[in-house]
């Protein structure tokens, strides 16, 4: 599960590799996508590819935005 935010305990490592881990995803439902022929599997691949996307860009977005956080009230930009 992802949480909104990042506390100091977790290392920046683990972020980037869950960015990685969710562009992997990301591109496994792709490639799915792109193969899929059984009509009932199309509506599982859309859904995939979505979902994947989505966490790929929410993360993404934390990153960029600098929401790692030192304690509940205040956020680092950087490390």
């Amino acid at each position: 599960m992802v949480t909104a935010f990042y506390t100091r305990d977790e290392d920046l490592e683990d972020v980037v590799q869950a960015l990685e881990q969710a562009k992997q995803e990301w591109l496994a439902a792709r490639n799915f996508f792109s193969e899929v022929t059984d009509p009932d599997l199309i509506d599982v691949a859309i859904y995939r590819l979505e979902a994947a996307e989505r966490r790929y860009m929410y993360l993404w977005k934390l990153v960029r935005q600098g929401k790692l956080k030192d304690s509940p009230n205040e956020g680092v930009a950087s490390r």
